[in-house]
């Protein structure tokens, strides 16, 4: 995996980390009061904080670690510039 690739998986397992932190999921479930996810929710909600814990952890170390390793010759984590040269004639062959 290139460094660009590693930093743009990064970003999203960040992103994911942050869709899936338990601290939403109380939102969700007041969006959701009402419909058959919310009381799964509901009768769930203990196992799924958990769950939804535990993914959060994992997502976040791993985004964070792609995101470090992305660049370590330059110490420079994801310098997006340095990425244009790798990329630059790709708009023209478009």
């Amino acid at each position: 995996m290139n460094a660009h690739r590693r930093c743009v998986v990064g970003y999203t397992l960040l992103g994911m980390a942050i869709a899936l932190c338990p601290c939403h999921l109380p939102l969700l479930l007041f969006l959701l009061a009402g419909t058959a996810i919310g009381a799964l929710l509901l009768e769930n909600f203990s196992i799924i904080m958990w769950v939804a814990a535990a993914l959060f952890l994992v997502l976040l170390i791993t985004g964070i670690l792609l995101i470090r390793e992305s660049t370590p010759e330059t110490k420079s984590n994801c310098d997006w510039p340095a990425f244009r040269e790798e990329y630059e004639g790709v708009d023209e062959k478009v």
